[in-house]
């Protein structure tokens, strides 16, 4: 509360200033304010004068009831509740307090609002807050069951079952309605659109059309005019009237020749001429020989490939010898 307080002076300085610094309470809050401090009758006075100017605070009717409550007036306090209940049947405090009222004063039918308020509160923790020792009623039953997949499977097929009973009676109010249409010949109509697989476009389009016959004569190669439409043209503008029969068919065109003649430029007038021949820019090579290099006979006969040289050499030539030259028998 302090922390807050400090909070909204910083605020009220930023906007306002330091001189405008207040906190300023609205009736409601001042209510609130005086019923914490225990100082009741004055929250009393409060809650009312709020409730006069703005009767749809449900909120001040909600803290008047505890306010009434807490000072001892027991039945302004369960009347104060029975008004919010009337109008908003799920306000947990009113629920409390009422049923509190009346099962204090061995009323049974303080248990109907106690277990209402046990279902908006199943922990009861705004009741332990209220009361010090809470009536005998029994706590509601907080534990899930275990899931069963064959009753929900059965209240899934009741429930088709009560959807389907809900739509027999309005199925029995349109059977008469088909029936009349049945005998009407109404499926016969059915049944020959069905048979007929020509769509109804097709068939609309069947129909002549005066404007279609009037367009078609007009694209037609010899259009006829209708009676009404027929006329003397004026001759003063020049215009003659004429037909598609006056106008010569185009000439076909003739066939080629299976066969065409060759031609010649003799044909043309022009006589062939001979062509020059081309001249080459480059000079023929000429032969040389090895003399032309400055080379002696001998040095040329020994580059030609046709005859080998003898090489001059001064050793003596090898003769073939035996081993009976050495001396030795011939079992040696």
């Amino acid at each position: 509360m302090p922390e807050l307080r400090g909070q909204l002076l910083r605020l009220y300085t930023d906007m306002w200033g330091a001189e405008g610094v207040t906190l300023r309470l609205s009736r409601p809050g001042l209510a609130r304010l005086y019923a914490k401090g225990h100082m009741l009758p004055r929250a009393i006075q409060e809650f009312r004068g709020v409730i006069e100017e703005l009767p749809e605070r449900f909120d001040a009717r909600v803290g008047l009831a505890e306010a009434l409550w807490r000072d001892g007036q027991m039945d302004a306090a369960a009347e104060t509740c029975e008004e919010i209940l009337a109008h908003h049947d799920d306000v947990l405090k009113a629920n409390l307090l009422l049923g509190y009222i009346r099962l204090d004063h061995n009323d049974k039918r303080g248990e109907l609002y106690w277990r209402r308020a046990q279902q908006l509160d199943p922990y009861q923790q705004v009741a332990r807050s209220l009361f010090d020792t809470l009536p005998q009623v029994a706590e509601p039953d907080l534990a899930i069951a275990a899931w069963d997949e064959s009753a929900w499977l059965a209240e899934r097929k009741r429930a088709e079952e009560q959807q389907r009973a809900k739509q027999q009676p309005a199925m029995a109010a349109v059977a008469p309605a088909a029936a009349a249409l049945q005998d009407e010949g109404f499926d016969d109509f059915l049944a020959e659109e069905l048979a007929d697989p020509t769509p109804a476009a097709a068939k609309s389009s069947s129909a002549p059309d005066p404007a279609d016959d009037f367009l078609a004569s007009l694209l037609a190669d010899t259009p006829p005019l209708p009676p009404d439409l027929g006329g003397d043209l004026d001759s003063s503008s020049g215009v003659t009237p004429f037909s598609l029969d006056e106008i010569a068919p185009a000439a076909q065109p003739s066939k080629p020749a299976e066969n065409p003649a060759p031609f010649t430029l003799d044909d043309l007038g022009l006589a062939p001429e001979t062509p020059a021949p081309a001249q080459s820019a480059e000079p023929e090579p000429e032969p040389f020989s090895l003399s032309d290099l400055g080379l002696s006979p001998d040095e040329i006969a020994q580059m030609e490939p046709g005859e080998a040289a003898q090489p001059a050499s001064d050793e003596p030539a090898l003769e073939p010898f035996s081993l009976g030259d050495l001396g030795l028998s011939p079992d040696e």
